[in-house]
């Protein structure tokens, strides 16, 4: 993937980056201190998925297309979905673990109460840097279960399991899918300030609101790439035009990575689909000796093209509070042009 106005705005920011090691090091361990936060917005874009957003007290999530919320607890921390033709539930649940060492001991206890019984089996895989995937087996009242889940760490405090389960023969991957697509879609809420302010963005081709405490620092002379900036935390997003309309071109287009220059962004693991148009992609690179992490999103905005939301910073300093912001600037984004 080749922009060269968007590399070069990289490569003035790392070089500004790279002049303040000391700055990467005061902030390594605020790795998930702040939680990312976002307004919902819809948009008037024809392409656009029409899934339903859940807000709870501490995070929201997209249904995925065909569930809908059945019920909540009182607290509206808990949530059960259920498909309209599809045996089974997908719950939503908080916990409070905050590191992946506990959180993995914690999967593998699985889930006994009264009648209910999920046990893990087989391995426990990674999803993505601050969340675990495993398969469950198991039965409630004599009936064989069959289950899925993600448990996701959204800061020190704690962060959501997703589970999807069903009759065992009625369980399919589509279970598995739906889960991942909650996952996909999930954003934490700062439990301090729930409603924090975020300002409008916009530009010759999409508006967004800027993610809490992130400011809107530079743009192109065309309005269509963007630049912010957070004060408490290293790195950058940068927002970019793209005229892809396709989603099997846009996979295509990012597997190709970032390279010119003294910069380098190469797709590490898996890219995953993000709603009905878009995908996301995790980064590991370098820039003028500095090694690098980053995560981008894709959007495909129309049969003309969309925008791609890349995030980026030192190694040692990228935490999953990147990701978050990311995720809040793509839930807001709309093609109105």
């Amino acid at each position: 993937m080749k922009n060269l106005k968007l590399l070069l705005i990289i490569s003035f920011l790392l070089t500004v980056t790279g002049a303040h090691a000391q700055y990467f090091e005061d902030y390594m361990g605020d790795a998930m201190a702040r939680l990312s936060t976002r307004t919902p917005s819809s948009s008037s874009s024809s392409t656009q998925s029409t899934s339903k957003t859940i807000l709870t007290a501490g995070y929201d999530f997209v249904a995925p297309s065909g569930w809908n919320l059945l019920s909540t607890d009182d607290k509206v921390t808990t949530c059960v979905l259920q498909h309209a033709t599809m045996p089974g539930r997908i719950i939503t649940m908080p916990h409070q673990i905050g590191d992946i060492n506990s959180l993995i001991a914690n999967a593998r206890l699985g889930i006994q109460e009264a009648e209910f019984v999920l046990t893990p089996v087989g391995q426990i895989y990674d999803w993505g840097q601050y969340a675990i995937q495993l398969n469950y087996e198991g039965y409630y009242k004599g009936q064989y279960l069959k289950g899925y889940a993600i448990h996701i760490i959204g800061s020190a405090q704690g962060g959501v399991s997703i589970f999807a389960f069903s009759a065992s023969e009625a369980f399919t991957d589509d279970h598995i899918a739906a889960v991942r697509k909650v996952g996909d879609h999930l954003v934490f809420r700062n439990t301090s300030n729930t409603q924090p302010s975020q300002v409008a963005s916009k530009t010759a081709e999409y508006d967004f609101n800027t993610p809490n405490g992130w400011t809107l620092m530079s743009t192109d002379n065309n309005l269509s790439t963007c630049v912010l900036q957070n004060p408490n935390m290293l790195g950058a997003i940068v927002t970019t035009a793209h005229q892809i309309g396709d989603i099997n071109a846009l996979l295509a287009n990012a597997q190709m990575g970032f390279y010119e220059a003294a910069i380098v962004l190469t797709p590490v693991g898996q890219i995953s689909s993000w709603g009905d148009h878009g995908i996301q992609v995790n980064y590991e690179g370098y820039a003028q000796g500095q090694a690098l992490k980053g995560y981008a999103i894709s959007l495909i905005g129309s049969a003309k093209g969309g925008a791609t939301i890349l995030t980026f910073s030192a190694s040692e300093a990228f935490t999953n509070e990147h990701i978050g912001a990311v995720r809040t600037l793509a839930h807001s984004m709309v093609f109105p042009r």
